[in-house]
């Protein structure tokens, strides 16, 4: 099976199971509405957390939120949600190579 092949089935399996094609790959996936909500999707693990910083980990990267009056709304093994105004996001390599 080539990658081709293999990314389209990856994409009908995760349409099969109706859950974000990001769930099945481990890559990480942010949504963040206006400034004032953000969820990711494969995180790590927190590594911080306050009203005014929320850093996590996740495939190859680690993710740093900086805002005011964040709080953690929801999260589970793989997926968290924040509330808060948000006024950056910053991504930076594990190893501080490329993402």
């Amino acid at each position: 099976m080539g990658i081709r092949e293999l990314k389209a089935a990856i994409k009908r399996a995760a349409e099969g199971l109706d859950i974000p094609e990001a769930l099945l790959t481990g890559k990480v996936k942010i949504e963040l509405l206006g400034n004032g909500y953000f969820s990711v999707q494969n995180h790590h693990g927190l590594t911080e957390y306050s009203e005014d910083n929320i850093s996590f980990r996740a495939k190859g990267m680690y993710i740093q939120i900086d805002g005011h009056g964040m709080a953690l709304k929801t999260m589970d093994e793989s997926t968290l949600s924040v509330y808060g105004r948000v006024s950056s996001v910053k991504l930076t390599p594990e190893g501080g190579g490329g993402l």
